[in-house]
């Protein structure tokens, strides 16, 4: 601006109060507003001032004549220094307003530095983070970065209640928006404007007011739920492959495969956050299977539901009273025609949350595996059935009564039972087979199994020992219960007299009963002993009876 000739306020009257040696800019403003002299920083101030800057000196010198008072003010500037302060002094009568101005350098760089330092850490911010939000005591948004969040417009936040967004905030103990103490890197998981679930990674920490009394929260959050799904679907291969693992390793490793399908069951539904499960072994459709089961049971008509299914279907997915099923049929896929050997379920609360979409997809996988087990344990067993059982009558074995028998006398010793051991000897066998040849001797036998079959139960045992001798075992019966069978079986030699070879040798049956007391326990040998010699007792009258290991004779037979 240009700067009338003004002068030097030494040359005035009142410079002897030492103004001249101020060592601020020093002005004389009129009652009409105008500068009228200045010291050397005055007039250096003056020209480097803008227009703005000298009617804002010239306002606050008004406002200082109307309040007949000294006032201080902190000038806006621009100055040289950025800012300044200024005393403003009303003289007496007309002779205006005497104004000191001193330039603040250190001041202003102070300020400087601080206005650098917020736009720094608002570039920060801004850089690291989705928004940055602040709530009151309320848990409503009062302060949301300029861009918003979540696909709404910092205007749409602005008054909501921030646990609104929160997809689950009952499963928080303490909302981060609402934190009564600092927390850090907390994912919260909220419903974004298009409906679709973010992860933000938040901190946070509360506000206090001067009683120190809570009254908010602020922090940032950062978008990160692109990380997590990355992590989460790491996580979910590494289950994959270590439950792939498992199950390959249980089912081809296991030495006893009646242990493989409950480790399999058990093991899986570990894996995936199961409440129970089922293997069918066998055909679903088929009239009989068997099931191995794990965990809390599954109500009869919900599992009638989910069996329909998976004949229909092949699998199933459903929900029913508050459970989550899931299923498939499994494929002995050792037989290369893929024929179904059974199927696997397993459910789950769905309180609990069910079973996620990646559960879903592992259990093609997991019932391939399933299903090699199941034709892993038939083969098992198939060959256990060789091994134990005879093969002309499907009857056990020598091999496989005496070890059940020697299993069975141990626990009668412990409980104190009882039970009968009854040895069958097949009359005039070898006449029958000199006769009518061996086709019409293995006749005879079959039918002597189905007798034997007829008159036993579940929990008894029965064997073929020999060509034509037998070892029958009555768990739990008195003598004469067991008296009271052999006569019902001796009933039945009708049927072998009418496929008799030799109508005066005819085919009989000869038994010999030796009763156990687990109160008085012996040895199995001992026992099988008495058996025998009360059969050779009985067969020594040449005709169809029997004969209990005692002193007392009984019907038709007589004691050994």
């Amino acid at each position: 601006m240009t700067i009338p000739k003004i002068e030097l306020i030494e040359s005035l009257p009142y410079a002897k109060t030492g103004l001249s040696g101020f060592g601020g800019a020093a002005m004389l403003v009129s009652l009409q507003g105008d500068v009228q002299s200045v010291n050397d920083p005055g007039a250096e101030l003056l020209n480097e001032l803008s227009d703005d800057a000298v009617r804002e000196i010239a306002h606050a010198a008004a406002q200082t004549r109307r309040a007949d008072a000294a006032r201080l003010e902190r000038l806006n500037g621009p100055f040289p220094g950025e800012c300044a302060d200024a005393i403003f002094l009303p003289l007496v009568g007309d002779a205006g307003v005497l104004v000191l101005i001193a330039t603040n350098p250190a001041e202003s760089a102070v300020r400087r530095a601080l206005i650098e330092s917020r736009q720094r850490y608002r570039d920060l911010i801004e850089a690291s983070s989705d928004f940055v939000w602040e709530t009151d005591r309320h848990g409503r948004f009062i302060f949301i970065s300029p861009r918003g969040a979540m696909g709404y417009s910092s205007r749409d936040l602005l008054g909501r209640v921030a646990t609104d967004f929160i997809v689950d905030a009952s499963a928080l103990a303490d909302p981060v928006f609402q934190v009564r103490e600092p927390a850090l890197a907390v994912d919260v998981w909220l419903q974004r404007a298009d409906g679709h679930i973010s992860c933000q990674s938040m901190t946070a920490v509360p506000i206090f007011d001067e009683a120190g009394r809570w009254c908010g929260a602020r922090g940032m959050g950062r978008d990160v739920t692109e990380q997590r799904e990355q992590e989460r679907a790491q996580r979910q291969k590494l289950l994959r492959d270590r439950l792939m693992t498992y199950l390959r390793d249980t089912i081809h490793n296991e030495i006893n495969p009646e242990k493989t399908l409950p480790a399999a069951l058990s093991g899986t539904g570990l894996a995936i956050g199961a409440d129970g499960g089922m293997i069918i072994n066998g055909h679903p459709a088929a009239a009989g299977y068997d099931t191995i089961a794990w965990g809390t049971q599954v109500p009869d008509a919900v599992f009638l539901e989910a069996h329909a299914a998976l004949l229909e279907h092949g699998s199933v997915d459903l929900l029913r009273d508050g459970l989550q099923l899931i299923g498939h049929v499994t494929e002995d896929g050792t037989a290369g025609d893929d024929r179904v050997n059974g199927a696997v379920l397993f459910w789950a609360l769905a309180e609990g949350g069910g079973f996620s979409d990646h559960d879903r997809s592992i259990l093609s996988d997991v019932a391939a595996q399933i299903g090699l087990g199941i034709a892993q344990l038939r083969n098992y067993r198939e060959i256990l059935a060789l091994s134990n059982t005879d093969g002309l009558t499907g009857l056990l074995n020598r091999r496989a009564i005496f070890a059940d028998l020697d299993r069975r006398l141990m626990r009668l010793a412990t409980t104190r039972g009882t039970g009968a051991l009854i040895y069958l000897d097949i009359n005039n066998l070898k006449t029958q087979n000199d006769v009518g040849g061996h086709l019409s001797g293995d006749r005879a036998i079959l039918a002597c199994a189905d007798i034997l079959r007829a008159f036993t139960r579940p929990t008894d045992l029965i064997a073929r020992i020999g060509g034509d001798e037998f070892l029958l075992w009555l768990e739990g019966v008195t003598e004469a219960t067991a008296v009271v069978r052999v006569g019902q079986m001796l009933e039945q030699t009708g049927r072998l007299v009418a496929i008799s070879a030799v109508p005066d040798r005819p085919i009989g049956l000869s038994f010999g009963i030796a009763l156990y007391d687990g109160g008085r326990p012996e040895p199995l040998e001992r026992l099988v002993s008495r058996a025998d010699a009360a059969m050779y007792r009985a067969k020594a009258r040449r005709q169809s009876g029997f004969a209990v290991s005692g002193d007392e004779v009984l019907g038709d037979g007589d004691a050994a």
